[in-house]
């Protein structure tokens, strides 16, 4: 009985080491090494993120390129994105903006702090614009390892803070356009007040310079003086026209944001608007 236990037990330790001798080494996970560099506005920058595989450990070595990007004053960046030749072919550059360099490291993981991806080759993805306040630094990261190329410009462009509610209004002269700047951390409602002087149909004009529209983008309302409203604007680009003449007056113009938007990472707005 005694040798049939042994046996047993004998047999299993031998199963046990013929599975540890066979068994694959376990995959090392993958390495990332990043360079922080400060892209400068106005320059192309022509760059290579680097990978290397180790057959041993059956892993990655990454070596990454962040551009660090800091706004000078009030205003907002532009960014594109080129096509770039690499081994004779032409290829797309994949770029993203983030908040944060925890986030720009964060290769694997899902990142909510994104502000928007920059992708060549495709006409309404090839350039995108970001508003920041001064002193705001944003990182850019292209996903790409065989090559990469864009650059950056900067314009300047004042926050309005003021003009939060209707009593607060901002002037809105005819026939002037004017650029509204609202980085995210600012409330993202804006009032203005046009004067009309004769009896006539006005037209308004509102337009998105982000350079995107995946997402919901704010919607601008008119209301005469007594808080009638008059008409709607929905999507970004399109031109108000009123469908009667509108009597001497002030009237009252309403771009609200979409606050119930599910990441409000997102409320940055930069558009254009004027009126005649």
């Amino acid at each position: 009985m005694m040798k049939k236990r042994w046996t047993k037990m004998l047999c299993v330790a031998l199963a046990m080491m013929m599975l540890v001798l066979t068994a694959q080494p376990a995959q090392a996970a993958n390495k990332y090494t990043y360079s922080i560099k400060t892209a400068e506005s106005g320059k192309t920058v022509n760059g290579t993120n680097k990978e290397t595989y180790n057959e041993t450990t059956d892993s990655y070595t990454y070596k990454v390129n962040i551009y660090k990007i800091t706004a000078p004053e009030s205003g907002y960046i532009t960014v594109t994105a080129y096509d770039y030749m690499s081994d004779g072919y032409e290829n797309e550059t994949d770029m993203q903006l983030y908040r944060t360099l925890s986030a720009a490291k964060a290769w694997d993981k899902d990142i909510r702090d994104v502000y928007e991806s920059v992708y060549s080759g495709q006409s309404d993805m090839k350039t995108v614009r970001v508003p920041l306040a001064k002193g705001k630094t944003v990182y850019l990261r292209a996903r790409a390892f065989d090559g990469y190329k864009f650059k950056y410009t900067f314009t300047k462009a004042a926050i309005p803070t003021s003009n939060l509610c209707r009593a607060k209004a901002t002037t809105l002269k005819a026939g002037v356009k004017k650029t509204i700047c609202v980085p995210d951390g600012y409330q993202g409602n804006r009032w203005y007040k046009i004067k009309v002087t004769t009896k006539k149909t006005i037209s308004i004009t509102f337009k998105n310079l982000v350079g995107y529209m995946d997402k919901e983008y704010p919607d601008l309302t008119l209301y005469d003086s007594s808080r009638k409203e008059i008409g709607v604007v929905h999507a970004s680009g399109d031109i108000y026209k009123s469908v009667k003449k509108l009597p001497v007056g002030t009237y009252y113009i309403k771009v609200r944001s979409d606050s119930d938007y599910e990441d409000s990472f997102h409320q940055t707005y930069l558009y254009t608007l004027s009126w005649k």
